[in-house]
């Protein structure tokens, strides 16, 4: 339906910034009017690519996830007890996001088996460094995991950094300055 949200928002910022920011004579009030404007832009930007990028951003967690098994289920790290639970909860993790996937018209829906994934990511990280710190020569072994996930991270913070436009920006009210009190 229209007008769509991004569409509505943005009509909104334009008011902000047209008419009313301009009249304000409270400097506070400009500062919190700006801060309200910084929000709707994140909204606006949020509705527009936040779908897109949690969709591609699990298809990356699934490719990642199922390198991590295979990894894990090789003959260099078959024999290491201290990975066979992590190997366990990668593959029903795995299997559970491929059985029952996201419905793609909910941004809760898509976030829910979003993190589930991202959870499975931080167990391996956990398993790995552990398992790591237990048998001395494994990080050898699990070199290559590590940098596959470390790279997912760097795709997954270059996405959400599409999300994020930052304020700089404090929403407690200017302190008075005392008596004397510089600057």
């Amino acid at each position: 339906m229209r007008p769509y949200p991004d569409e509505i928002l943005r009509s909104m910022r334009d008011t902000l910034d047209q008419s009313i920011i301009p009249n304000l004579r409270d400097q506070w009030a400009v500062y919190a009017a700006k801060v309200m404007d910084k929000m709707m832009e994140h909204l606006e930007i949020r509705w527009r690519r936040e779908a897109p990028l949690l969709a591609e951003d699990t298809e990356d967690l699934l490719g990642v996830l199922s390198g991590l098994r295979d990894a894990l289920g090789g003959p260099a790290l078959a024999g290491h007890d201290g990975l066979a639970g992590l190997r366990g909860r990668v593959d029903a993790g795995v299997a559970e996001a491929v059985d029952r996937p996201a419905d793609p018209t909910s941004i809760v829906s898509l976030t829910e088996h979003n993190e589930a994934l991202r959870r499975l990511v931080v167990d391996a990280i956990e398993a790995m460094d552990a398992a790591a710190a237990a048998e001395p020569g494994l990080g050898e072994v699990l070199a290559a995991p590590r940098e596959d996930i470390r790279c997912y991270l760097r795709r997954e913070l270059d996405r959400d950094v599409e999300l994020a436009r930052p304020t700089f920006m404090s929403f407690a009210p200017p302190k008075p300055k005392k008596a004397g009190a510089k600057g």
